[in-house]
């Protein structure tokens, strides 16, 4: 059975295995020859490194989110927990809360004097 027929397809924001590494899918684009997955690398090799991968090239297995273990924290006051909380929000350029589009004034451009 393929992972189209089990309603395993590729998505943006699914986690899939290719080299025995996990990634994060942030875009697919359908071409002839199948799929062109643009990810995002999340284990401890690959962080934060981005990749491509052509479905017709490498074999890629879709981790089902049914089947993820849940683990409870067992630090002293939940500290692996609030660590990662932390580090999670310190790497938002933006506050999670706030829901309003944002611009950046300066980007990267110089402003030039006839502008």
């Amino acid at each position: 059975m393929t992972q189209q027929e089990m309603g395993l397809a590729f998505a943006p924001g699914s986690v899939v295995v290719v080299r025995d590494e996990e990634w994060l899918v942030t875009s697919v684009t359908d071409t002839v020859d199948g799929a062109l997955l643009n990810v995002y690398g999340l284990s401890e090799l690959v962080r934060d490194t981005t990749a491509t991968f052509y479905e017709s090239l490498d074999k890629i297995e879709v981790l089902d989110p049914r089947e993820a273990r849940v683990i409870a924290d067992d630090s002293p006051g939940y500290r692996r927990s609030r660590l990662w909380v932390e580090s999670t929000l310190r790497k938002s350029a933006l506050p999670l809360s706030d829901d309003q589009p944002s611009v950046s004034t300066r980007m990267l451009a110089d402003a030039l004097p006839y502008q």
